[in-house]
């Protein structure tokens, strides 16, 4: 077998199980409770928007970041009841 087809066998087993963590610690305040998260649209019209909530007093800019979240939002179905 080739290092790197073992290699990503490695990685697939050892983060499976996380799968079914669900939404954890930070996760709550930067996907769930941000609708810049919940859809590419909302990610896009955000893009000048910090990566914290506002509230939180943290500046970070990170829009290629949420953008992701959008995009696996969108993939997984959160919003009609599926899971990140």
């Amino acid at each position: 077998m080739k290092p790197a087809a073992l290699a990503f066998i490695a990685a697939v087993l050892l983060y499976l199980p996380t799968a079914e963590y669900g939404i954890v610690q930070d996760d709550r305040a930067i996907i769930a409770a941000n609708p810049a998260a919940h859809g590419i649209g909302a990610a896009l019209r955000a893009f000048d928007e910090p990566y914290w909530p506002p509230e939180s007093g943290a500046g970070l800019y990170r829009p290629v970041t949420i953008l992701s979240y959008a995009v696996d939002w969108t993939l997984s179905g959160e919003g009609q009841g599926g899971c990140i």
